[in-house]
């Protein structure tokens, strides 16, 4: 039997335009790194040392650690940028305002029970072919409720998170959980 895996990103992607989606599929074109990526894996990383430091037992994370991740994330990684939508030092100020409100605002209150979790999940079978939605949850917390960590270079409407909202869905689903924020 074949089976096709697909990523909820790729569904996002083919939901905006089909041809881009095929093309990215069959590596013909290829996404540059941005300052946008670097700003969001930056403060991923931050976010996901402190959830890893938790489920070690270490619920008391440094604010000074996380921001010294984030800043070393990004002077390791400001080499591989190929196109700055932000210059270097505000992207700096960018992410440790970000990372610094999220440890003031949600940290206290959460409580990872797993940090990017992978998951597989049979879509159903089709003439012979399988379809498998995989991914990779950035948390899951002790709640039950999913988070996955974003970092928009502008504020989005109402109507777009919920036109384009696909991730929550896939993942929920995916997961059996009711909720992701």
């Amino acid at each position: 039997m074949q089976e096709i895996k697909l990523r909820q990103s790729f569904i996002n992607t083919f939901l905006r335009c089909p041809e881009q989606a095929r093309q990215e599929r069959l590596g013909l074109v290829q996404q540059k790194e941005s300052s946008d990526l670097l700003r969001g894996n930056a403060v991923h990383a931050a976010i996901e040392h402190a959830g890893l430091l938790s489920l070690g037992g270490t619920h008391d994370v440094d604010y000074d650690e996380i921001i010294d991740v984030t800043d070393t994330y990004i002077a390791d990684n400001a080499n591989d940028v190929e196109v700055w939508r932000q210059e270097y030092d505000d992207l700096v100020d960018t992410c440790r305002a970000n990372v610094t409100t999220w440890y003031n605002d949600l940290w206290p209150s959460l409580d990872p029970v797993a940090v990017e979790q992978t998951f597989s999940k049979s879509m159903g079978v089709r003439h012979g072919v399988q379809l498998t939605l995989t991914g990779t949850a950035d948390w899951t917390d002790k709640s039950g409720v999913l988070w996955d960590w974003k970092n928009p270079s502008r504020h989005y409407q109402a109507w777009e998170k919920k036109r384009w909202d696909i991730q929550s869905h896939a993942y929920t689903w995916a997961l059996e959980k009711d909720n992701l924020i």
